[in-house]
């Protein structure tokens, strides 16, 4: 087995990356395609991430980009491990294991003193990264609410709300911002993430309603909908009565489905609001962020991290997760 950087990656090689990357139902990605993500300010780390070459075919990989966990004493850089998949016929060879430890090494040696990721409580790879050394920190809280029998009702005075368009990339970014002002955790997203969502088509503007208040933009809300229900992953409002303007706008736009909020933290910030209209709040999900320290001393250990992460301080949407 031998270990290859993804940022010069032989031609020899790529067919087989593709079909490890269809393994796990994504769609192949080439380098054009990473670069050009990269161009558009993608902060992937300089190797962009590592595949293990086993019996002369990609047989398993490890992206890194990074990101910053701001703390109570300032923004803290963290290797974000993203699009860990390994073949399924290579499964038990300790692919992985090495491609991580080789990971740990490099981004130690660049200075970055925590590597976050996020996974699923209940998938087998949890287990692979408790032994590791990745530990839960985070789960983000979940509001479900039954179709409604009546009409959602107006919003607050002075409120209105409207599609997004594309040319709305930079306008959401700031509002995104104006909303984090303040506080805590994951809340420095590159200054062009909302332009590289729509440009590569992992995000469409339609799924975003920006609310004004007396003409102004004043917020935003990210949603996906289909026949059955709109499922809303990011609310940036300010105050209480941007946090009513949100709810109601979701509704609205709901009418007869099911109205559910998830991977937010703005369903901590509203909770009695979404109490008062009839939702269901749970604490958590599978979903959870795990957290491991890279041998230098990192600025919160794993009790306070998982403190700052239960602050009513700490925000964290849907693009937040990498």
């Amino acid at each position: 087995m031998k270990i290859l950087e993804v940022r010069a990656l032989p031609a020899r090689y790529l067919t087989s990356w593709g079909t490890l990357q269809v393994s796990d139902r994504d769609p192949p990605m080439d380098l054009r395609f990473l670069r050009r993500g990269v161009a558009l300010g993608d902060p992937y780390a300089p190797y962009l991430g590592l595949v293990a070459v086993d019996r002369g075919e990609v047989a398993a990989q490890v992206m890194v980009e990074r990101t910053r966990l701001v703390t109570p004493s300032g923004p803290e850089p963290c290797s974000a491990i993203t699009g860990v998949i390994t073949r399924p016929d290579a499964l038990g060879r300790g692919l992985c294991s090495r491609l991580f430890r080789e990971v740990h090494r490099r981004e130690r040696d660049l200075g970055i003193r925590r590597a976050l990721l996020w996974t699923h409580r209940t998938w087998s790879a949890h287990r692979l990264y408790e032994h590791l050394g990745y530990r839960d920190i985070y789960s983000p809280p979940t509001a479900v609410r039954s179709p409604p029998r009546g009409r959602a009702g107006r919003l607050p005075d002075g409120w209105s709300a409207r599609a997004a368009r594309r040319s709305d990339a930079r306008l959401l970014a700031r509002l995104l911002n104006r909303s984090n002002r303040g506080r805590t955790g994951l809340v420095r997203r590159f200054p062009e993430s909302f332009a590289l969502r729509f440009a590569l088509g992992w995000r469409m503007p339609k799924d975003h309603l920006i609310l004004r208040l007396r003409g102004r933009p004043a917020g935003y809300v990210g949603a996906t909908q289909d026949r059955r229900s709109v499922a809303v992953h990011e609310v940036a409002v300010a105050d209480a009565t941007g946090r009513a303007a949100a709810v109601i706008a979701v509704e609205r736009l709901a009418r007869s489905r099911w109205v559910t909020f998830s991977s937010t933290t703005f369903v901590r910030d509203a909770r009695e609001l979404l109490l008062e209209r009839g939702y269901h709040l749970a604490s958590g999900d599978h979903i959870v962020l795990m957290s491991r320290n890279l041998g230098r001393s990192p600025t919160l250990g794993l009790r306070d991290l998982r403190e700052l992460c239960a602050s009513s301080a700490f925000a964290q949407h849907r693009g937040d997760i990498f």
